[in-house]
């Protein structure tokens, strides 16, 4: 894209002209402060010198300076792209990749703390080459004039009009000093406290000396006063040996000591909700989900800033860099903000774009989330020919049930590094010489199925309290009782399918080959395609299990909670009905309507303070009406702990002795 050369006079830069001011460097207080910003504020001849100088200053102060410079690189570490008819114009962006454009950039930022900015381009063979922010002590944005030796000049380089116009780029703020302004009182009380404090630290921090001295030996007193002169800072008391009788008594300033601390605390606090909007990722805050919110406050305010960046850059920078021999009156400059998006939002977006019928081949996956190719060997493909001696009615129910999820799994079980089931035909093998019957549980199988499930129960829950009784603790410990027993259930039920699997469908025993076949697929049923569906619940369970004992640590300042589906196209219809219910977090509607409400189910809930609207009865009542819940999923798993339901298939299909057996064995697993 060609760009024709614009070429400048150098010896015309403002920069040049001018002899810089030199700012006064002084003591800040209240009455300087309050001073400055009448003259700022004067209607007839507002000048802002002494306010600047005071800014300067404030900025000394490493809270302030910390907070300020997060909210600017918040801004500034993001990418902008030149844009045009939707496309990324990669050769004209090399131009805005350089050094100046970022400094374009953060000077509009700063202009937001200071009130303006003034930004004047250099130019070397028709290309800007260089960008210079003109000292603010010597822009007069009220007059639209740059003074060349004192500040309260009222005639000098008026930059808005030609020829300068063509070269400078100015952010101003109308009637507005800018943020450093507002934070001015704060940080004065702050520093004035924080000398208070080094005061008392100074007076009640050390231990009082006390040194007597011989009244009857001449030069005794002076001496003994200049030993504990030179024997350090803290008090000391010097007495005539015999006079009188002192006692130095230990006194309790702790509460002197946070009256200082609270105040300076409170400041900060003050400070940081300023410039961030929040206070959380700035010091430690009482919860994860807490700072989660301050988080998204701040994420906010970011979202703003880039705007007015947009704006600023959009509809007054544009058109200068146009006039410069920039072609970019078509389109327009965005933020590029693909490379900042968290990995999990990213896959969740693949996700659903592959979902909605998006062409997404497999190998995108595999580069971009780092994912290793599976091998060309692994389980064995489901055969769709006849299956002798198979349990179908029980088997196809189940199957019935996870066909509807089983196409957006969104993790996979690594079978080769977690070591499962490769003794798979060694038990093949045992059940079709009768070693094995009916109603018996293979520790083998067993333990690979257990092992997967509480794989998944990890990943969904994350790190953890180690205290003994605490909330994860206790939940941790019901989510394993559970899966033990769900994992003794499934076994006895894949055994009890291989057995069948001995005779065909006249009673026949069939031949090891025809078995081996009908066994090999009754495993790819088991522990291959159904596995990956309840790993996945378990997933799902675990991470509603964990928000579970989250709400209910903070449901008094979250009291409600909001049903909530993921939005795409493959919610089912009746989750979907449920979709913005808000209820109370000890309302009965959370006892059988907390999610997940079937395999495969993504929804969640949304918490909310008690301002948040709560759905009526009459409309609660016609939604549970027309939803009714599978008694398979009835059951809050953050209170139960069951993961996998109240009354799933597999245990459904057990007889009572089977189901006495599962327990003992669970019991007394491990031991």
């Amino acid at each position: 894209m060609a760009k024709k050369k614009v070429e400048q006079n150098n010896t015309s830069l403002i920069i040049n002209q001018i002899q810089l001011i030199q700012l006064q460097k002084q003591k800040i207080e209240i009455g300087k402060w309050r001073t400055a910003l009448q003259s700022a504020e004067n209607v007839r001849n507002p000048l802002r010198r002494q306010l600047l100088e005071i800014y300067k200053e404030l900025l000394l102060d490493a809270h302030l300076y910390a907070i300020v410079d997060k909210r600017i690189k918040a801004v500034t570490r993001q990418t902008i792209r030149y844009v045009e008819e939707g496309k990324d114009t990669k050769e004209l962006n090399k131009l805005f990749e350089s050094p100046w454009f970022g400094k374009i950039v953060k000077s509009t930022m700063q202009a937001l703390f200071w009130g303006y900015s003034l930004v004047e381009f250099q130019m070397e063979k028709g290309e800007i080459k260089k960008t210079v922010l003109i000292p603010r002590e010597h822009v007069r944005p009220e007059l639209g004039i740059v003074v060349k030796t004192n500040s309260s000049e009222t005639t000098g380089i008026e930059y808005r009009l030609p020829p300068y116009d063509k070269y400078t780029f100015e952010v101003y703020i109308d009637d507005e000093l800018g943020l450093l302004n507002i934070a001015a009182c704060n940080v004065i009380l702050k520093r004035g406290g924080s000398i208070d404090y080094a005061n008392f630290i100074e007076m009640f921090g050390s231990p009082i000396r006390q040194y007597e001295y011989d009244p009857s030996v001449p030069g005794a007193r002076e001496e003994t006063e200049k030993v504990a002169n030179e024997s350090g800072n803290s008090a000391a008391i010097v007495t005539p040996k015999d006079w009188t009788t002192l006692t130095l008594h230990q006194t309790n300033n702790s509460v002197g000591s946070s009256v200082h601390h609270t105040f300076l605390q409170d400041l900060k606090e003050e400070l940081s909700v300023l410039v961030l909007g929040q206070t959380m990722t700035t010091s430690d805050g009482s919860s994860r989900s807490q700072a989660e919110v301050h988080q998204q406050e701040q994420d906010k305010i970011t979202q703003d800033d880039m705007q007015f960046v947009l704006n600023e850059i959009n509809f007054n920078l544009k058109s200068k860099l146009e006039a410069l021999g920039y072609p970019v009156a078509a389109g327009s400059f965005q933020f590029d903000q693909t490379d900042n998006t968290p990995i999990n939002v990213q896959l969740d977006m693949d996700l659903k774009l592959k979902a909605a019928g998006l062409p997404i081949d497999d190998d995108y996956f595999y580069d971009k989330y780092k994912i290793p190719k599976p091998s060309s060997t692994g389980s064995p493909k489901p055969d769709k020919s006849k299956e002798a001696g198979q349990k179908k009615k029980s088997e196809l129910s189940y199957r019935s049930q996870i066909c509807s999820c089983g196409e957006h799994l969104a993790y996979h079980l690594d079978y080769e590094k977690l070591g499962l089931f490769d003794g798979i035909l060694k038990l093949f093998r045992s059940v079709f010489k009768g070693e094995i019957n009916s109603g018996q549980i293979n520790e083998k199988t067993f333990t690979d199925t257990y092992k997967s499930l509480i794989d998944g129960m990890e990943q969904g829950y994350g790190d953890i309290r180690t205290a003994y009784e605490e909330p994860d603790t206790v939940m941790l410990e019901k989510l394993d009782d559970s899966t033990k027993i769900f994992a003794a259930h499934k076994n006895i039920s894949f055994i009890n399918s291989l057995v069948a699997a001995l005779k065909d469908s006249n009673g026949e025993l069939v031949k090891w080959t025809d078995f081996k076949k009908a066994a090999q697929q009754i495993h790819q049923n088991y522990n291959v395609t159904w596995l990956e569906t309840e790993y996945n619940q378990a997933i799902a369970a675990a991470q509603a299990a964990r928000l579970w004992v989250e709400i209910e640590a903070e449901k008094e300042t979250f009291p409600n909670l909001e049903y909530a589906t993921v939005g795409d196209n493959n919610v089912r219809p009746e989750h979907q009905k449920l979709d913005g219910i808000i209820r109370p977090v000890d309302d009965a509607f959370w006892n059988d309507h907390y999610p997940p409400l079937g395999w495969g189910c993504r929804c969640t809930v949304k918490r909310h303070d008690d301002s948040a609207e709560i759905t009526p009865d009459s409309k609660l009542k016609t939604a549970i009406k027309a939803v009714p819940v599978d008694p398979e999923w009835k059951g809050n798993v953050g209170k139960t702990g069951k993961a996998f339901g109240e009354n799933y298939s597999y245990e459904k299909e057990l007889t009572n002795d089977e189901r006495k057996k599962a327990e003992e064995f669970v019991k007394n697993y491990g031991k």
